[in-house]
């Protein structure tokens, strides 16, 4: 479907998954450094070459987490709320984690993401984060993606900032 649609139709924007889940399964593994050595997860190397192929068509993107390492997530989920809550006490090493991955990609697939983001679980992916998270969040991610000279991606806002499209029955 997604060749089809990147063949046939007029795409000008594209939203990407990093696997978060399978960048960085082990906390106390640095993921940067294993991806570096060749060991790299299936599904975080097939995400990293469709933002290549992105990339080449000049489709700017915006890269998305829609799975959270178990070791990023908060202790407790509350049942009656959708989606995953962060780990408050491991902000450090969420945004040293992603911020890696978001390295890798430009490194060894030549592709600077235009727009990162959490995804939102009104659509029923999995990062809930309030307001203030959010912004927490994004300030710590810019100022780590400085380091990397990555300050050029953009981060979306919360879930209302966007709309996830989803065919019918789905």
């Amino acid at each position: 479907m997604i060749r089809y649609c990147l063949e046939n139709l007029p795409v000008t924007w594209g939203r990407n998954d990093l696997p978060w889940a399978e960048w960085h399964p082990v906390e106390d593994e640095d993921p940067l450094a294993l991806a570096r050595s060749g060991k790299l997860h299936p599904r975080v190397s097939a995400a990293m070459d469709m933002a290549r192929t992105l990339e080449k068509r000049g489709i700017p993107m915006i890269v998305s987490v829609w799975s959270v390492p178990r070791w990023a997530r908060a202790d407790h989920q509350p049942p009656e709320l959708r989606g995953i809550a962060l780990h408050e006490g491991k902000a450090p090493a969420i945004v040293a984690s992603l911020a890696k991955a978001l390295v890798f990609l430009k490194e060894q697939y030549g592709v600077e993401a235009a727009f990162f983001s959490l995804n939102e679980p009104k659509t029923g992916v999995e990062v809930r984060q309030t307001a203030i998270e959010h912004r927490e969040f994004m300030l710590a991610m810019g100022r780590e993606l400085a380091k990397h000279n990555l300050a050029t991606v953009e981060f979306m806002l919360p879930a209302a900032s966007y709309v996830t499209l989803l065919a019918e029955g789905e």
